[in-house]
């Protein structure tokens, strides 16, 4: 990741959550710099889809406590 995409705000498009017997809550979701095609203001289809993620309930509150003890220190 270069410099200016460091500074850059991404939007979190397309979330999807699930859920799993074995690792509870699932949530998925794709970053883009625009939120749709310029054409259309209501498109389901993102224009510059920059990456995506997923974790489970378990991994966020895993991020969400190391997290937390960094911002204390």
């Amino acid at each position: 990741m270069n410099d200016v995409e460091k500074n850059k705000v991404y939007l979190v498009t397309g979330v999807v959550i699930a859920i799993d017997e074995s690792d509870g809550i699932l949530i998925a979701g794709m970053l883009s710099d625009s939120p749709f095609n310029a054409e259309d203001s209501e498109s389901t289809q993102t224009k510059n889809l920059v990456g995506s993620f997923a974790f489970t309930r378990q991994k966020a509150e895993f991020l969400r406590d190391r997290l937390n003890e960094f911002l204390q220190e």
